[in-house]
C-alpha cells in the first residue's frame, strides 16, 4: 500500500510538472526567479541614484555575478559621479549577503574612485574563476586622463592585494571593454589605445595570473592593431579565445570607400599565442569587411568561437533603404569559418542575417551574444527610440535564421519598467540552462532612481508530447 501511495504521489508530481511546462511558453519569465521573474537591485537615493549592469556571468553553483556602475547625482550639478560596481545574486535572484560588507546593501560592492578626479568609472567585462574570485575590466574617464583598469576581488568581494597594485592594474590612455582567460590562466583584455597617430587604435593585452604584464605577448604584454603609417581609427569591443589559446578580437576599423564621406567596416583579427597576427586567418590575420555595399558604419560587438573553430559574431550596420531613407544602425549576426572566410551556409543572406528591428527605433546595437546550450544563438539589444524602450532579446537557429518559436518572429520584447520610462537589456548569460538577461530599468516617471534589472526566461518548456 505504501508503494502504491508513493507511486501515486510521484505520478501526481510528474503531471503537475508537465502541466507547469505546458502553461509556460518559451521565452516567458520564470516566476521562480526574483519577483514574478524579475529581480531588481535598487539604489537608496542617498549613496547612489542610478545602477546599471553592463555584464553578467553565472557561476558553476548558479549564483550570478554582475558588473557595471553606480551613479551619484549631485544637486544642481549635471556632472556624473559614476563608480565601478560588482554585485552577486543567489540562484533565485535574491541578494547574496556573503558578497561585500555593506549590511545596508547586501550583495553589492561599490568601489571608491580608482583614480582621483575621474568621474566616469565603469566595469564592462567580468569573469569568474574556479575559486569564486572575480576579475573585471573597465574604463575611467571624464575630468581626468582616460585610463583602463583590470581588477581582481576574492570570493567575498574584497580587492585581492596579490593582484596588480593592491588589486588594481592601471592601463594609461586606454579604454578596456572585454575580458577572458586562456587555458593557462592568463588574462586577456581588449579595447583601444587613445592618443598618438591614429588617435584610436585597437589594443589587446595579456596579463599573468598575478596581474603583471606578460612579456611573452607582443611588446611588454601589449599589441596594438593598426596599419603602420595610416591614420585610420580602430576600436575593439569583442574577444574570444580558442582551444589553442589563439585570441580572436572584433570591432570596427576606418576604411576609406568611394561614395562615403567616412566609412567604417567590421574588423576581426586572430592573434597567435605570442601576439602576432595569425597568417592562417583571413590571408594575413586581420580582415575588414562589411555586410552591405550601401552601409558606411559597420562593427562587431560580440564574438563566439564554436567547437569546430568557426566564429559567430553579432554586430551592427548602417541601414539604408532604396530612395535614400536612413533607418540608423541595425543588428546583424554572421559566421566565419575557422580560416576567416564568410560561411555562406549561415544566415538568410549568404553568411549573414541582417535584422530590421523595431521600425520606430534607431541606432540598435547588440549588447550580448550567447549559445543557449541547445545549439541556438541569443542576442540582447540596446536601442534608441523617441518613446519608451524595453529589454529586447533575439533568438536564431544554429544556422543564424530567426527562430519563429521565440517571441514574434524570433524577437522578444520585455517591459521591465511598466510604470516607468525605460528598461535596457545590456548583458546576457545562461544560468543552469535558462537565459538570463541583465541591464537597467527606470521604473518611475516621478523618480530619478534607476535599478539594475535581471530576468530569467523559460527555455524550451513546451513539448508536443509532454516530455523533453
Amino acid at each position: 500500500m505504501n508503494v502504491l501511495k508513493t507511486l501515486a504521489r510521484a505520478c501526481c508530481a510528474i503531471i503537475a510538472l508537465a502541466s507547469m511546462s505546458l502553461l509556460a511558453a518559451d521565452g516567458d519569465l520564470d516566476p521562480a526567479f526574483g519577483s514574478a521573474g524579475v529581480a531588481y537591485i535598487s539604489p537608496d537615493g542617498v549613496t547612489g541614484h542610478q545602477l546599471r549592469a553592463r555584464s553578467v556571468v553565472s557561476r558553476g553553483d548558479g549564483r550570478i555575478v554582475l558588473g557595471g556602475s553606480r551613479n551619484y547625482l549631485r544637486p544642481g550639478s549635471p556632472d556624473p559621479q559614476r563608480r565601478p560596481l560588482l554585485a552577486r545574486l543567489n540562484v533565485d535572484g535574491s541578494p547574496d549577503p556573503s558578497f561585500g560588507d555593506d549590511v545596508d546593501h547586501p550583495g553589492i560592492v561599490v568601489f571608491d574612485s580608482f583614480f582621483v578626479g575621474t568621474q566616469e568609472q565603469e566595469i564592462e567585462g567580468v569573469l569568474v574563476l574556479a575559486d569564486g574570485s572575480v576579475i573585471a575590466t573597465g574604463t575611467a574617464t571624464a575630468f581626468g586622463p582616460t585610463r583602463g583598469f583590470v581588477i581582481k576581488v576574492d570570493a567575498s568581494g574584497q580587492l585581492d592585494g596579490d593582484f596588480g597594485n593592491r588589486g588594481v592594474v592601471e592601463v594609461p590612455n586606454s579604454y578596456l571593454h572585454a575580458i577572458a582567460t586562456d587555458s593557462l590562466g592568463r588574462v586577456v583584455v581588449a579595447g583601444e589605445r587613445v592618443g598618438g597617430d591614429p588617435l584610436y587604435r585597437g589594443l589587446v593585452m595579456r596579463l599573468l595570473s598575478d596581474g603583471n604584464f606578460d612579456d611573452t605577448f607582443g611588446f611588454r604584454g601589449e599589441v596594438t592593431l593598426f596599419e603602420e603609417g595610416v591614420d585610420q581609427l580602430g576600436y575593439l569591443r569583442a574577444l574570444a579565445i580558442d582551444a589553442g589559446n589563439r585570441i580572436v578580437v572584433g570591432g570596427q576599423y576606418q576604411v576609406p570607400q568611394a561614395g562615403f564621406i567616412d566609412n567604417y567596416d567590421l574588423s576581426i583579427a586572430r592573434l597567435g599565442t605570442d601576439g602576432q597576427l595569425d597568417p592562417s586567418f583571413a590571408g594575413g590575420g586581420w580582415r575588414r569587411f562589411n555586410v552591405a555595399a550601401d552601409s558606411d558604419f559597420d562593427g562587431i560587438d560580440r564574438l563566439l568561437i564554436q567547437a569546430d573553430g568557426s566564429i559567430v559574431f553579432a554586430g551592427f550596420y548602417h541601414q539604408f533603404e532604396q530612395g535614400g531613407n536612413d533607418f540608423g544602425t541595425n543588428v546583424v549576426i554572421g559566421r566565419l569559418d575557422q580560416d576567416g572566410a564568410t560561411d555562406a551556409s549561415f544566415g538568410t543572406d549568404a553568411g549573414y542575417t541582417r535584422m530590421s528591428l523595431l521600425p520606430l527605433a534607431f541606432n540598435r546595437y547588440p549588447t550580448a551574444l550567447i549559445d543557449d546550450g541547445q545549439g541556438r544563438f541569443m542576442l540582447a539589444v540596446e536601442y534608441a527610440i523617441s518613446g519608451k524602450s524595453n529589454f529586447v532579446a533575439l533568438r536564431t537557429s544554429g544556422d543564424g535564421v530567426p527562430d519563429p518559436a521565440f517571441g514574434v518572429g524570433g524577437v522578444l520584447e520585455l517591459d521591465l519598467a511598466p510604470q516607468g520610462i525605460y528598461s535596457q537589456s545590456l548583458a546576457m548569460t545562461v544560468q543552469q540552462d535558462q537565459p538570463l538577461l541583465a541591464g537597467a530599468a527606470h521604473r518611475s516617471t516621478a523618480s530619478t532612481l534607476v535599478d539594475i534589472a535581471v530576468t530569467r526566461l523559460f527555455n524550451d518548456t513546451l513539448f508536443a508530447d509532454g516530455f523533453e
